[in-house]
């Protein structure tokens, strides 16, 4: 059975994390894109039908200029993951050298330590 995120909400500490990793997954995704060919255009389009290198994307653009609908779907997709660690019983913290600001800076990554509860 899948784990219903809704039904395991976050502890408050991991919210932030859950916003960093949204983040993280949507440059992620766009970079693969891009590196496959893939081109920013306002409306998804197929350029080409035999090519999948001749696809475009409206949402190939950094995380701040998605719509908050389309943030909420990364969201949604990073919480339900760290919601999955905490309902299998590991803890997510922050380690003892771990900054706010780092947390807000995504050029850095945030230090985590997962430990079996």
């Amino acid at each position: 059975q899948p784990v219903d995120a809704a039904a395991h909400p976050l502890d408050p500490d991991l919210e932030m994390l859950a916003d960093t990793l949204a983040r993280n997954m949507h440059e992620l995704w766009a970079k693969g894109k891009l590196d496959a060919g893939w081109k920013y255009a306002p409306e998804r389009e197929k350029i080409g039908r035999v090519s999948a290198k001749a696809y475009t994307s409206p949402l190939l653009v950094p995380y701040e200029f998605l719509t908050s609908k389309e943030k909420s779907i990364w969201r949604k997709s990073s919480a339900s993951a760290l919601a999955v660690l905490q309902y299998a019983g590991f803890d997510v913290r922050r380690s003892a050298r771990f900054r706010t600001s780092m947390m807000k800076s995504f050029n850095h990554r945030p230090e985590a330590e997962v430990e079996a509860a």
